[in-house]
């Protein structure tokens, strides 16, 4: 029997693949309706739901769900964030959202991304680093130009316009990731060469033959 996390994962992989889903165990059941993948809780009874007839497809993930979290974090990884936006039944929207190459995902609380940005400036004393952080706008990342805080709440500036969060609201932002160093090829030691001793001296005794006459 699939175990929870197992039973999720499967789901979720179906349903970005556009395909039905019928899957149980003693915790959920992924079924599928009319083209509506479901993950539906024994106990709590909705808690996911995604349309593979259409593409691309957006999970909606009900904001009360026990298991929140843990999908949430499962949809991270593949590349699925929350759009921030909540439907009349209480679900919250899940689109993909690919990672730019060159760069890492980060999924923190808005007061996480204001000391990225002011530590990035600090350590670098110019915005040139700072600008480096990108930020989902549309169906795309942009560039952080300016953040400013005021009464609790984060102002983040990009070409196409301003956002405003609270600083404890969930957000997802790309940092560069710093370029690899090439590995230094292992140095192999070699053991020093003993040093020889030196020859003792030989004394060469010459005699007289014998039956030497003089």
């Amino acid at each position: 029997m699939l175990s929870e996390t197992e039973l999720i994962e499967a789901f979720l992989e179906a349903s970005i693949r556009g395909q039905e889903t019928l899957l149980a165990n003693k915790q959920f059941l992924a079924e599928s309706r009319f083209g509506v993948n479901q993950l539906v809780s024994k106990q709590a009874g909705l808690l996911v739901k995604v349309n593979v007839q259409k593409q691309p497809v957006q999970f909606w993930v009900r904001h009360d769900a026990p298991n929140r979290e843990q999908i949430h974090k499962l949809l991270e990884q593949q590349q699925f964030l929350t759009t921030g936006k909540q439907n009349d039944d209480g679900f919250c929207g899940y689109q993909y959202f690919p990672v730019k190459q060159g760069y890492a995902l980060n999924c923190q609380s808005a007061r996480a991304l204001w000391k990225s940005w002011r530590t990035l400036y600090r350590l670098n004393e110019n915005m040139a680093q700072a600008r480096k952080l990108l930020i989902k706008g549309g169906h795309d990342w942009e560039q952080i130009q300016k953040i400013t805080i005021s009464n609790n709440l984060l102002f983040i500036e990009t070409p196409t316009g301003e956002t405003t969060s609270h600083m404890d609201d969930d957000i997802a932002w790309l940092s560069e990731v710093p370029p690899q160093r090439p590995a230094q090829p292992a140095v192999k030691e070699v053991a020093p060469t003993p040093t020889a001793e030196p020859a003792e001296a030989v004394t060469e005794y010459v005699g007289f033959a014998d039956g030497y006459e003089d």
